[in-house]
């Protein structure tokens, strides 16, 4: 509508696609949209204020190593990528082994979401992710069993990474850290990919994640 693309985003809200898009609508505009589409909320980048303080977070992969790790994480790294498997996954795999994981990981985060508890809901998100272009998913693996898995989304020079669960057994052995890690450091061997982005943040941030992802080299374009 009015020439955006309009994904749901969380909850009632749509934002708009490619994530990093500006967009520059009048008010008058957006009633008209939540009118004609009949959902409750929009959210997208503006250039020059306005609205709530927010960004995404960012890395740029050529500028990328481990030095970009906080010095905390470095070994964490370093060994986890030394005694796993970590590679791209398919969309049968990522069925078969990832509602494990999105279940443990929404009852830590004390969440609920349909598609990613429902079976075959789930059989259907993956499937998707398997058939459309640019969309792609990388899985940890310690002895053969999936630890942590990321689904991605390749936009031109963007790689916007979208959903992440990992096994709560699995907390302390540093495979999210290894898999953020391998992601963005793998993408600095493509030239083009210009940025990653690794989700959005907000006024009031959550202070753990904020911490995590600016511990993996992470900042916020705001």
């Amino acid at each position: 509508m009015d020439g955006v693309f309009w994904a749901h985003k969380k909850g009632p809200f749509y934002m708009s696609l490619p994530f990093d898009l500006t967009v520059d609508l009048e008010p008058g505009q957006v009633d008209a949209i939540l009118r004609k589409s009949r959902v409750a909320g929009l959210r997208f980048p503006v250039e020059h204020g306005g609205g709530i303080d927010s960004g995404l977070y960012i890395c740029r992969p050529a500028e990328y190593s481990l030095q970009s790790v906080s010095r905390k994480h470095r070994s964490h790294v370093r060994q986890r990528l030394e005694n796993c498997e970590i590679r791209l996954i398919d969309g049968d795999e990522l069925a078969s082994q990832g509602l494990e994981l999105n279940r443990e990981t929404l009852e830590r985060q004390g969440r609920s979401d349909e598609v990613f508890l429902d079976p075959g809901k789930w059989k259907q998100f993956s499937a998707a992710v398997r058939d459309s272009p640019g969309m792609l998913a990388w899985g940890v693996f310690l002895a053969g069993r999936l630890s942590t898995y990321i689904v991605g989304c390749r936009d031109g020079d963007w790689l916007h990474l979208l959903y992440k669960a990992s096994r709560t057994a699995d907390l302390g052995e540093y495979t999210n850290h290894a898999l953020d890690f391998w992601i963005a450091s793998s993408a600095a061997a493509d030239p083009g990919i210009r940025m990653i982005s690794n989700g959005s943040t907000s006024l009031a941030p959550n202070e753990g994640l904020d911490r995590y992802k600016r511990q993996m080299g992470y900042s916020v374009l705001e």
